[in-house]
């Protein structure tokens, strides 16, 4: 998967219209799984465009 298929916490929030917190949560509870985890003290999550979009796509259906 290219880097540019790669979205931060932010832009998958921005993404979705939520907050990064949003984000955070969903993360920790495993409803959107990141790609990637990167190491260090804030161990960034890296999402898959395709992941978030499909993610987004579920959530107006369930809103529908």
């Amino acid at each position: 998967m290219s880097s540019s298929e790669l979205l931060s916490t932010s832009e998958a929030a921005r993404l979705l219209g939520v907050t990064v917190a949003t984000v955070n949560r969903w993360a920790q509870t495993g409803a959107l799984a990141p790609e990637h985890k990167l190491p260090g003290t804030t161990g960034a999550r890296l999402f898959s465009r395709p992941d978030v979009e499909a993610f987004a796509d579920s959530r107006k259906k369930v809103r529908a």
